[in-house]
């Protein structure tokens, strides 16, 4: 993990201390969700820089936005990062996701998505993805809830030309996604949200993908969160050169409207 250097905080800045990507192919998309009627969202951007024995600068941003009238759901993520070291470049990625969920009866939704992302070093020239499935809500008390969401998702991924014996290689698989989603207030200003993803090949039970995201949030004010993460993914079938287990503790400021 590298140490806190000077940092650059832009717009509403994260000040973070991050490990690596703790993704494993699977991003959590559900905790960006806002539950109010109408037009919302959130940005989140930071910077990192250090000079000395260290020149490096990092820059990332996130965006989300949803719609939501009655009983329907309208939801657009996108997040960058770009990472130099020393004049190498070592964070390349862009990610982005559009979810619609309609309710159908009761606790009963469903969810049909597409997602874009590429990323240098988890080697996707581009992973492209669309999924459908139902999502039910197991249990609600007061300030929280448990939900379930099952999908059938078909995944295309292009190697990099990288040199590694399967650079450009092209894949075509089917999975299985699903996802147990825990969030719950604490008291009026804390709140935890827990959420974890399986997603196994149909054709290949024993190639799956983890990852298990918590996270704290603080309201410091109407419009601003103190926001502590922590992300764990594990992959049985990564690409090569491709660590299996990933780890990502990240803390900062989150603005939304």
């Amino acid at each position: 993990m590298r140490s806190f250097g000077t940092s650059l905080v832009a717009c509403c800045a994260l000040v973070c201390f991050l490990g690596g990507s703790a993704e494993a192919q699977i991003v959590n998309v559900l905790s960006k969700v806002g539950s109010e009627e109408g037009l919302s969202g959130g940005i989140e951007v930071s910077g990192e820089w250090e000079t000395g024995n260290v020149n490096l600068l990092e820059v990332t941003g996130e965006g989300s936005l949803h719609y939501r009238s009655g009983p329907h759901l309208v939801m657009f993520t996108v997040a960058a990062t770009y990472g130099i070291e020393d004049d190498e470049v070592y964070d390349k990625n862009i990610f982005e996701h559009l979810r619609y969920r309609p309710q159908v009866v009761g606790d009963l939704e469903w969810e049909v998505y597409a997602q874009h992302e590429f990323d240098k070093f988890r080697r996707l020239s581009a992973r492209v993805l669309a999924g459908t499935g139902p999502r039910v809500q197991l249990m609600d008390w007061d300030g929280g809830k448990l939900m379930f969401g099952s999908a059938y998702m078909a995944e295309y991924i292009l190697r990099p030309e990288d040199g590694l014996p399967d650079a450009r290689e092209e894949e075509f698989n089917h999975r299985w996604s699903s996802y147990f989603s825990l969030s719950t207030s604490i008291t009026p200003v804390l709140s935890l949200s827990q959420t974890f993803y399986a997603q196994p090949r149909f054709d290949a039970f024993d190639d799956v993908r983890y990852l298990s995201d918590t996270g704290l949030s603080a309201q410091v004010s109407e419009s601003f969160s103190l926001v502590i993460s922590l992300g764990l993914a594990y992959d049985t079938a990564p690409p090569l050169a491709v660590e299996k287990f990933e780890s990502a503790l990240e803390a900062g400021l989150a603005w939304g409207f």
